[in-house]
């Protein structure tokens, strides 16, 4: 037998803040939470299936995700992962770098992504990158996190292949 609560009216339990019928916390902030507690999450799935370049410029791969601290004291945590795929030129090498990018603290993390090709036929690699860097932006503006990348070697860098997504996740932890 299902049961049904109503009230009016939800006090805390020290009786300095009440929860509102619409769930929303009313008179409580997160002043009380411990250092290091999570503030928000914010999930990005690319819609984008491949972008690919073949300059030796870092460009952005238009995968990117955006926060919003609420605090300039927060921390943010952000995952990044890609699948990339680089295709070498007649040399049998292949070579080319990833970067995340932060609108406030600019270059955050660099990767360096290699294919060798001994035999010289051509051939590509395909696997999954990813980046894991915490950012101390120090702001309450938001915040956007870019995945960015350039050739060194090679026939062209790609971000994506098939129906394989980023997925991009950014955590304010509480400072």
């Amino acid at each position: 037998m299902a049961s049904t609560l109503k009230v009016d009216t939800i006090q805390t339990n020290d009786g300095t803040g009440t929860i509102a019928l619409q769930n929303q916390l009313s008179g409580m902030t997160t002043t009380s939470l411990p250092a290091g507690a999570i503030l928000q999450t914010v999930n990005f799935v690319s819609t984008n299936n491949q972008v690919t370049s073949t300059s030796s410029t870092f460009a952005a791969t238009g995968e990117e995700i955006t926060i919003t601290p609420s605090s300039t004291s927060s921390k943010i945590l952000v995952i990044a992962v890609w699948c990339a795929h680089i295709n070498e030129s007649s040399d049998s090498q292949a070579e080319g770098e990833f970067k995340l990018v932060g609108t406030a603290s600019g270059d955050l993390m660099l990767h360096r992504y290699q294919n060798y090709d001994y035999g010289g036929s051509g051939l590509g690699l395909t696997t999954t990158q990813n980046m894991t860097v915490l950012d101390s932006p120090s702001s309450t503006s938001a915040q956007t996190y870019a995945i960015h990348y350039r050739l060194i070697d090679g026939a062209s860098i790609k971000v994506g292949k098939g129906n394989m997504k980023t997925n991009m996740i950014a955590i304010e932890i509480k400072g």
